[in-house]
């Protein structure tokens, strides 16, 4: 068991009372064994930095330390490494507590006779409240289950060789009622992450990575006055009629998460109806409240996020309505902990993927004149992955492609051995298909964009991982997949499959890889893909609908409707009737006669006629309006 961030929100409360000294210089001196009125010659400094670096480093990679007591100050809790041992700690010692000490030299110390006394008047005789002291110093000891209060209390004296009369005159040893409503242990240690949320962070943190997009708020942008948008941890689904802003609100995701802006010449506009426009947003595992970034009317341009955040995302894939992609990695595209973008180990921006570079690479033109290619594309990669002997890039290519075939048990998407056509001396991928062996620059555009989607997750995720070791960190563990028109070129069958495959798909890449999935889609096929796996805890759907001409944006619970015709006409799509819209009338009209009182044979006559125009022989509203046209004297 270990110490609860419940219980260390307490105990730090407890401690704001006591002088820093008691929790370093006093605790390094009492194990160094200092005696009482006896000088002898010890290295002091090296003690404290002891101290402070086994039990005030929360974050071992800042430049500072954690100091939770108070005579440091409310806004200087975090003291630099460097400076504090010798100048903060050292100038306590010698000055403020210099009468508790005898110091005939720079370098022996003792204890003062009278030293509890003076210590007792400088802490101005509030006591230290043991029990808290030792919550902080052993926040990360693995305790037994069977452990009390005073267990813990005891083990912090003896860890520090406190006497029974240090223990008497200078600590509290009782152990507030109130702790009974706390819960004191928890099966897992306090992470720098829990922690945080107790503390201020550091003035050098450097943003976590991995974090999905949590929450976007639009104000005063694009098609509507407000839209706030609460993202679920797994799967998010947009829909909504054309025009209301499913790609803008996607556009505004990547943003978020990216910094960067898709189509950096057309970034959204403010609304001429808004005095502020503004967008906000949080990045998942971050305790810090929603960012909000304001557009600036005088230059024309949304001011990028600062590079402060307590969280960045982790890598990002955006596949766009046309065919192209954005793509943001933290490996290769990172910032500074002073919010300048710097250059990544390919380029300081998010890298923008036109459909013919998906395809056939793209290269960038250097300073020196110089050509570096940025992606190989998919034909040359594929190729290079086929025959090279020592990467797994082509089996995992293959099992995605596997993953993402439309009908796994007839018809599955296995490369075949390359081959050159005419007027192009490339060797050219090809797929094993049921008829023959076809190169893929041949292949229907459902295919060729299935393909696409595939390699960008691999090419995604293998550079990564390259990238990840040239810079010293552990890959990501964490993919947010944005795609627009999810059905696009797919065929009603594919459409049935490619939502919960692109879900387990990405275990393919890394099993530890966890995806969030935000699409936008006008599919009923779509929709009801995702019936056997839609979890209300880890899934949302959400709806833009226009309503008395104002846009509304709304999260609507996922209802399984079974049949298309269902989904047709249920809220997310808004039909009547699942008909062309001349037969759609038509049923309008015979419904209207079938609830009059009165109805008139020559409209039952003349509906009848357009029915049978619009309607097939075997709908199964004909048995019904036969029988009332009959019954009303109008023969079929």
């Amino acid at each position: 068991m270990y110490i609860s961030l419940e219980q260390l929100k307490v105990s730090l409360r407890e401690l704001d009372p006591v002088h820093p000294f008691f929790g370093t210089s006093f605790l390094a001196f009492k194990q160094l064994g200092l005696e009482v009125s006896r000088p002898s010659c010890m290295d002091i400094a090296n003690q404290e930095t002891s101290i402070l670096e086994n039990y005030y480093n929360p974050l071992l990679n800042s430049k500072y330390y954690y100091i939770p007591m108070r005579s440091i100050g409310p806004k200087d809790r975090w003291v630099l490494k460097k400076k504090y041992p010798d100048s903060g700690l050292q100038k306590t010692r010698t000055t403020t507590f210099l009468n508790a000490f005898l110091h005939p030299s720079k370098h022996e110390w003792a204890w003062a006779p009278d030293y509890l006394s003076k210590l007792t008047a400088i802490q101005h005789s509030v006591k230290i409240p043991a029990f808290h002291l030792a919550i902080w110093i052993l926040r990360n000891q693995d305790w037994p289950e069977s452990t009390q209060p005073k267990d813990i209390i005891d083990f912090f004296f003896s860890l520090f060789f406190i006497t029974k009369e240090e223990e008497d005159i200078l600590f509290d040893t009782t152990i507030i009622k109130a702790l009974s409503s706390i819960e004191i242990f928890q099966k897992e240690p306090v992470t720098w992450k829990n922690l945080r949320e107790v503390i201020a962070p550091p003035p050098d943190e450097v943003p976590d990575e991995g974090g999905g997009l949590e929450s976007l708020e639009l104000i005063g942008i694009g098609p509507a006055k407000h839209i706030q948008v609460d993202f679920a941890q797994r799967l998010n689904i947009i829909t909504g009629d054309n025009g209301l802003g499913k790609t803008f609100l996607l556009e505004c995701a990547w943003w978020a998460l990216s910094g960067y802006w898709a189509e950096p010449e057309q970034p959204p506009y403010f609304r001429s109806d808004s005095t502020r426009p503004a967008i906000k947003f949080q990045i998942s595992g971050s305790p810090a409240k929603p960012k909000a970034v304001y557009y600036n009317k005088s230059t024309q341009m949304w001011p990028l996020p600062d590079g402060k955040r307590p969280v960045l995302p982790g890598i990002v894939i955006y596949a766009r309505v046309d065919g192209s992609c954005v793509i943001w990695d933290p490996a290769k595209h990172y910032w500074t902990i002073d919010g300048d973008r710097v250059r990544g180990l390919e380029t300081s921006d998010a890298l923008r993927l036109t459909q013919n570079n998906i395809w056939d690479g793209l290269e960038v033109e250097l300073r020196n004149g110089r050509k570096q290619s940025i992606c190989n594309g998919l034909i040359r990669d594929w190729i290079i992955w086929q025959y090279r002997q020592l990467t797994d890039a082509f089996e995992t290519f293959s099992r995605v492609l596997q993953r993402l075939s439309p009908y796994p048990n007839e018809i599955t998407l296995i490369p075949s051995t390359p081959i050159k056509l005419p007027r192009d001396d490339r060797e050219i991928p090809r797929l094993k298909l049921p008829y023959d062996e076809v190169p893929v620059v041949l292949l229907s555009a459902g295919i060729k964009r299935i393909l696409s989607l595939a390699y960008l997750l691999v090419w995604t995720w293998e550079t990564h991982k390259e990238a990840s070791k040239n810079i010293g960190k552990p890959p990501q563990s964490k993919i947010v997949f944005i795609i627009d028109e999810m059905e696009a070129h797919l065929h009603p069958r594919w459409q049935r499959v490619i939502v919960p495959a692109l879900l387990d798909v990405v275990k393919e890449l890394e099993k530890r890889l966890e995806v969030q999935l935000i699409i936008a889609t006008h599919s009923p096929l779509v929709m009801a893909s995702v019936e056997p796996i839609f979890n209300e805890k880890l899934d949302s759907l959400f709806t833009l609908d226009l309503i008395e001409q104002e846009l509304e944006f709304k999260e609507i619970p996922y209802i399984k409707y079974g049949s298309i015709n269902s989904w047709l006409t249920s809220e997310v799509f808004d039909l009547k009737r699942p008909y062309s819209i001349d037969a759609e009338n038509a049923l309008v009209d015979a419904k209207q006669l079938q609830m009059s009182d009165y109805p008139d044979p020559r409209k039952i006559k003349e509906v009848s006629d357009r029915l049978a125009q619009h309607l097939p022989d075997i709908d199964p509203f004909w048995p019904r309006w036969k029988f009332f046209a009959e019954r009303n004297g109008v023969n079929l």
